[in-house]
Formats: C-alpha cells, structure tokens, sequence
C-alpha cells in the first residue's frame, strides 16, 4: 500500500515506544467500525497504540465504537492528527490517553451530519440548523424591540408600551410566521437528539481517557459552541480543550512526511493498515509483497472490497 519506507521508520517508532501503529484514513461510515474491530484485534502485539487518523467525519455511532474498542483492548492509546480529523473524528480524539498534533492538523466540533432533502446537495450540519435558528430568534427578537420603542419614540410618549407592545407583536408575527411555519418540528428534535448522542459519546469516552479540560465545560464548547462544521480547531486552540496534547517529535513528523497527501487529506475510499507489524511488508526489495494476495495489499483489497460490498464477509451480512 505504502512505500516500504513507511513502514521501516513506522516499525522503528513501535519499537523505540512499544505501540502498535495504525493508519485510519477516510469517512467514519457503517460498516468500517466492524472491520475496524476485527483488524485491530488481529493485528495487536505491543500493550499501546497510536492511530493516525485523518477523515472528514461521519457516523457518531461509528466513531464511538473505534474509540471504546481501543480504550478496551490498549493499556493506552494515543490518536496522531497529522490532518484533517473532523467532526466523528474529533469524537474519537477525545477518547484517547494522548493526542498529537501536527502543525497541519486540524480537529473540528463535534458536529452531526444530517441529509437533505435534495440527495443532490448532500449533507447539511446540525450546526447549520442551528445557527439558522438562533439568527431566526434574534432577527425576530431585534425587530418586536426596535418596533416597540420606534412607536414610542415617534409618538412622544402618547402611545402607552403595552399598546406599543401589542401593535409590534402583531407585525412582527406578521413579519416572521411565514418563515417560522417552515420549520419542521421533527426535524428540531432530530437534530437536539443527534447533538445529544455526540455529548453522550463524548462524555463516556472522556471519563476512560481523562483528557478533557474542564469535562463538561469542554464537551459544550465543542459540541455547541462553535459556529460552523468547518471551524478549525488547531493546536493554539486544542490547547484550551485537552489535558495531554503535544506536537510530533521528529520520528512521528518523518513518518508523516513520508506518507505524504494520505497523512493530510482524506482519501475517497477507507484506507486501514498496520504500519508496525513487522511479518506484512518484506523489506528485502523496494517493491512490497511480491503476491498482491498476500500481505497488507492483499488484506487492504479485501477491506475495500467488503465496504463496497455493504459489509458482507465469507457469504454473511456484517451485524
């Protein structure tokens, strides 16, 4: 899959540090957290691990379950952003005993995607939903105020503030009922529901890794507090949020390098691999495995083919 460079200096940072070193690239979607599972439990040789991980987010649900099976299985695992690590991803980072960051890394707030109506358009973010709602309450708000006093104002005080009162509420529900009768109230508790799960995840994840700065406090801020999906958490502010932060020491930012555009951006299909176990890669020439078969390329084909495949493994459908 990787230069067999990457996996020499990956197998030289396992040994100096005993952790196992994984690489988790891609959108955090049903069924990888079963492959995940199985992978990790198949590979695991030191009492440690280091997940590199770099996706643009996903499934709450999914993410949750990689965090709670490495915190299950690991005396201690520590999550690497050496990029991109939104939304679901950020979830995951929170469950870990240590997180590193490099200086192109980014997490972001723990953010719920939810479909659209028009498949065209894709995802929107229960962040968007609402900061529209929030803007709603105070366009509303400023225009009943600013109506009131202007009726008092222009009237030297003739019009008495309960009168001024009614006849503002009464344009300002004229004004804004078309607008507000298009909110769908089931989709109002979708979205409080799904940003419920994230703070929920998040606190389970955080009372196993005692990470985060100030518990709850932190899980608002990242789960509320921000303004849209994309905002960029980077390390001057993933300071303010966790306990064991820290940059890349020298191995760890060659290893990056090394892996170059896949350490950074995510990848359209999900890439998973052990970089450390030193049986998958032969380091006798510059060109891997020698059977496609056999190996990390072959174990890597399979995964792919299984999420292509919705899941399904020797003829049975993935739980």
């Amino acid at each position: 899959m990787f230069d067999p460079v990457c996996y020499s200096m990956a197998r030289d940072i396992s040994s100096a540090t005993d952790h196992d070193i994984f690489i988790l690239n891609g959108d955090l979607e049903r069924p990888l957290d079963f492959h995940f599972l199985r992978f990790i439990t198949k590979h695991k040789e030191e009492s440690k691990a280091l997940l590199i991980l770099v996706t643009p987010g996903g499934d709450a649900d999914v993410a949750y379950r990689i965090a709670r099976h490495l915190q299950d299985f690991y005396e201690e695992f520590s999550v690497f952003v050496s990029g991109w690590c939104k939304s679901a991803g950020t979830l995951c980072a929170i469950g870990a005993n240590r997180i590193i960051m490099s200086t192109e890394g980014e997490l972001g707030p723990l953010d719920v995607q939810l479909g659209r109506k028009d498949d065209l358009i894709g995802y929107g973010s229960g962040l968007e939903i609402e900061a529209a709602l929030g803007a709603l309450k105070g366009y509303t708000f400023n225009h009943f105020e600013g109506t009131m006093l202007e009726i008092i104002s222009k009237s030297e005080g003739r019009v008495s503030v309960n009168t001024a009162a009614q006849i503002a509420a009464n344009l300002t529900v004229g004004l804004f009922s078309e607008i507000y009768s298009q909110i769908d109230p089931a989709k109002v508790g979708e979205i409080a529901r799904s940003m419920m799960i994230a703070r929920d995840y998040g606190a389970r994840l955080a009372s196993h890794s005692d990470n985060l700065i100030g518990g709850e406090d932190s899980l608002s801020l990242l789960v509320s507090s921000y303004c849209s999906h994309s905002f960029v958490i980077d390390f001057r502010e993933a300071r303010k949020i966790f306990n064991s932060l820290e940059r890349p020491d020298d191995a760890l930012s060659a290893l990056q390098t090394a892996l170059g555009r896949v350490a950074l951006f995510p990848a359209p299909e999900a890439i998973l691999e052990c970089l450390s176990k030193i049986e998958t890669v032969s380091t006798e020439n510059d060109h891997g495995p020698q059977n496609d078969e056999e190996g990390i390329g072959g174990e890597q084909q399979a995964i792919k083919d299984n999420l292509r495949e919705g899941g399904r493994q020797d003829g049975e459908d993935t739980p």
